[in-house]
């Protein structure tokens, strides 16, 4: 069964220890994945600190980080290209074998996840190889996604969970996508703007799970708009 996973690994175990030291207000927010012709991994993030220059020295002198770009701001959070060293590259590889991220974020020391994986088993064997390498992954939180009854555990309805299930497997969610909106629904037998309306409420109501409803004004925004 699809499983989304919260997992943490401590910086000192994955990265950016040495910047976090250095700059103990900075944050990180994995945005996506980049292809390039690099042999590294490389992400895009949003960065957050009071001090960018703090900031931009303690990632440029971090020895888990590669090649580093600034992209530019917007409103205080700067854009960022991280290339990551081997070691961190490698354990991105083995969390994500099988899975997908939904979001990651660094920040005072610690690493968060939330990962999803086609079926348990995924999860398990990632865990599993952690574990070998002696790396600390802890599995904080554990939804299944769909289960018993008319609209699952996420209050899905059958054909939201039909389509995020068929774009997970087709690698729509992959960096880069695998699948267009448009083969997936044609293989659903559905307009492009019906599993384009599933799958952003689907998406919706899962950040809903993990982060609660969205504050009553942001929705009469919404409205309004």
């Amino acid at each position: 069964m699809t499983t989304i996973a919260e997992l943490r690994i401590p910086a000192e175990e994955f990265a950016l220890e040495e910047a976090f030291a250095a700059c103990p207000d900075l944050k990180i927010d994995v945005l996506q994945g980049v292809a390039h012709n690099s042999p590294g991994l490389s992400n895009l993030v949003w960065l957050e600190a009071s001090d960018h220059e703090d900031a931009d020295e303690a990632l440029s002198g971090d020895d888990t980080v590669g090649e580093v770009s600034n992209l530019g701001d917007v409103d205080g959070r700067w854009l960022y290209s991280i290339e990551w060293s081997t070691p961190v590259a490698v354990a991105i590889a083995v969390l994500l074998e099988d899975a997908t991220m939904l979001g990651a974020t660094g920040e005072k020391g610690s690493w968060s996840f939330r990962v999803l994986f086609p079926q348990r088993s995924a999860l398990s064997i990632a865990a599993t190889i952690f574990e070998e390498y002696d790396i600390d992954l802890r599995i904080e939180r554990i939804y299944e996604l769909g289960g018993t009854g008319e609209h699952g555990e996420y209050d899905l309805t059958d054909e939201q969970r039909e389509a995020l299930v068929a774009a997970l497997e087709e690698g729509y969610f992959k960096i880069p996508r695998d699948a267009t909106l448009g083969s997936i629904a044609d293989d659903l037998g559905i307009s492009h703007q019906a599993l384009s309306e599933r799958l952003r409420r689907a998406n919706e109501i899962l950040a809903e799970a993990a982060l609660g409803p969205a504050p009553e004004e942001s929705r009469s925004a919404e409205v309004d708009d």
